[in-house]
């Protein structure tokens, strides 16, 4: 019994001790800003079917695509916020990309 005790005691003196150091690090950030994405941006949607890849709020961005080995495929610039494009991809794992958003895909 004495022993449990003794494990709840010093469990709560280490749960203390990380609570305190979280407080020092929570008062040490006082005053500076977090930044972030803005409220009022709206996400980058991808959506694929077959070869063809349905880009949503993306205008302005460039879409890649990458092979699973990290080769370039394409590159295309984004013009409108709501653009399809036809790629001539074999069958198999893609990586792409549009701006901040990483998606891997499947040819099938």
């Amino acid at each position: 019994m004495k022993q449990y005790i003794l494990l709840l005691i010093i469990s709560l003196f280490s749960f203390t001790g990380a609570f305190a150091a979280d407080e020092a690090v929570v008062a040490s950030n006082e005053g500076m800003e977090i930044l972030g994405e803005p409220e009022n941006v709206t996400p980058v949607r991808l959506q694929v079917k077959g070869n063809d890849i349905h880009v949503q709020n993306a205008q302005g961005l460039v879409l890649e695509v990458y092979s699973i080995t990290g080769a370039k495929i394409a590159s295309i610039k984004i013009s409108s916020n709501d653009e399809s494009a036809g790629l001539n991809l074999t069958k198999g794992c893609y990586i792409v990309k549009v701006g901040n958003l990483v998606r891997r895909i499947s040819v099938l």
